[in-house]
């Protein structure tokens, strides 16, 4: 199966309209929809850069204080 790619947007009705695809009457087609990813929306706040520093980073955590932070 070969893919066919076409980007639309979705009308104010929530209708999505695929008009001219090279596709025969009748053929079967299955259809797949992707969310184009540089249109979402960020519903918070963003954590880049906040990280000020790690303290030591490369030593083994205790079981006793992994299980505390569970």
């Amino acid at each position: 199966m070969t893919p066919y790619t076409i980007e639309k947007t979705i009308t104010a009705e929530g209708v999505l309209l695929l008009e001219n695809l090279p596709f025969q009457p009748g053929e079967i087609v299955r259809v797949v929809i992707l969310q184009n990813r540089k249109e979402i929306k960020k519903v918070g706040p963003s954590l880049k850069g906040t990280l000020l520093r790690y303290d030591q980073p490369f030593d083994p955590i205790d079981v006793d204080e992994w299980e505390a932070l569970q």
